[in-house]
């Protein structure tokens, strides 16, 4: 379903009703209720401008903070790969098995959809919709188990964990797959191609 990100408003600027006050000089009402909706709508035009930019800005920001630490991340690669010397540094097996692996130290934002990264204008919209009913207060007639009876109406992480439930679903299969071949014969097929070429 398409969503309007952003709305000028008012749409129509000359449609209205002429008040029952106004008896002469309709026409001067029109152009003057005209006048006011197209200022109106420079109005919201410039809001929407405002927060495009802002936008913009944002992510430009976040753009210069990354190549800022990228950069910096191959200076100190840099500096690491000319101190190094080939000849006099030669690590034994062990003391490479001994170190521990690496580990990024970057954090993996795992909620880009998230209600809090809303655009302004999105989250403006969002604000004007109707609440959900309180059907919390039916938590206390819910003996059967703990599932809160807002989240039957509306659960915002019903996508996450049915796709989390799929990857763990996924997880065991994989696992069942890799133990089968060896439980269910006592051999592996490896280990039983080897018997048969060391016999013949």
């Amino acid at each position: 379903m398409p969503l309007t990100k952003r709305a000028v408003s008012p749409v129509d600027v000359s449609k209205g009703q002429i008040p029952r006050e106004v008896n002469r000089e309709e026409l001067q009402y029109v152009a003057n209720s005209t006048l006011a909706n197209l200022i109106r709508q420079l109005s919201s035009l410039s809001k929407h401008a405002e927060h495009i930019f802002g936008e913009i800005y944002h992510d430009a920001m976040k753009l210069d903070h990354k190549s800022n630490t990228l950069q910096q991340r191959i200076d100190r690669l840099k500096a690491k790969v000319i101190q190094l010397d080939s000849c006099n540094e030669q690590a034994s097996l062990d003391e490479l098995q001994m170190r521990k692996p690496f580990k990024s130290s970057m954090l993996v934002d795992q909620h880009t959809l998230d209600r809090i990264t809303l655009p302004t204008a999105l989250a403006e919209v969002y604000s004007r919709c109707d609440r959900p009913p309180n059907l919390d207060a039916l938590n206390p007639y819910r003996e059967s188990d703990a599932v809160s009876a807002l989240s039957l109406y509306t659960n915002p992480s019903f996508f996450f964990d049915l796709w989390r439930m799929e990857m763990l679903k996924d997880c065991n299969d994989n696992r069942r797959r890799v133990k089968s071949p060896v439980g269910q014969g006592g051999k592996s097929p490896k280990k039983k191609e080897f018997e048969l070429n060391n016999r013949t």
